[in-house]
């Protein structure tokens, strides 16, 4: 389902070799050869495994309160409001470039010991201020 166990690095990669690592790596831990929308599901099943940690959730409050997650402020719904701030599309925006190396310490954590480390979690919601 999800690799929690890989370790996800691409930032510090320089250029365009840190794009590809980066996509690898998303195909890497849903475990798969290339892009398929079944990785939506495995995010909702991701999201419904965590959803009741208090440290998971308040990582979506953060991003709904600072608005600071880009795709939210330049996409459009085709009956022209914006993207709509909820919990799975947040959730698509954590596995985007900017926040995906982050967020997968999250799930370690949660998956290794059902919490969220002090470090990992600054880690994130530094990056959602």
């Amino acid at each position: 389902m999800y690799n929690y166990n890989y370790n996800v690095s691409y930032k510090n990669i320089e250029g365009d070799a840190s794009e590809t690592k980066y996509r690898k790596d998303v195909l890497t831990v849903f475990n798969l050869e290339y892009y398929e929308d079944i990785v939506l599901d495995k995010q909702d099943i991701i999201f419904n495994k965590f959803k009741n940690n208090k440290k998971f959730i308040e990582i979506f409050e953060k991003a709904k309160v600072n608005g600071k997650i880009e795709l939210f402020k330049t996409y459009k719904l085709p009956h022209g409001c914006l993207f709509e701030y909820n919990y799975p599309n947040i959730l698509i925006c954590f596995f985007s470039y900017e926040y995906f190396e982050a967020f997968h310490l999250c799930l370690q954590d949660l998956f290794k010991t059902n919490d969220i480390s002090d470090a990992n979690f600054i880690k994130i919601t530094n990056l959602l201020s």
